[in-house]
């Protein structure tokens, strides 16, 4: 990936970070993760992220996902 596509991804990136991050109680402990809350916006933006590595689906769904380690490491990338 060139860098202009990093930086594309890294600021689709940091806008699911910030507007499709959810922390749930399951099972008495804190989760962690993404709902693209049925948006057509959100699939899409989780849907590229995941083709890219950076997203991991729900098994067998379309809805939540979860940072991969190359996820978080290029919501931490400058």
């Amino acid at each position: 990936m060139n860098e202009r596509e990093r930086l594309l991804l890294r600021s689709l990136a940091w806008m699911v970070a910030q507007y499709l991050s959810r922390e749930d109680m399951n099972d008495g402990r804190l989760v962690h993760c993404l709902d693209n809350m049925c948006m057509t916006a959100g699939e899409e933006a989780m849907a590229l992220l995941a083709d890219a590595g950076f997203v991991k689906m729900e098994e067998g769904g379309f809805r939540f996902g979860e940072w991969t380690a190359a996820g978080r490491e290029l919501l931490d990338s400058d």
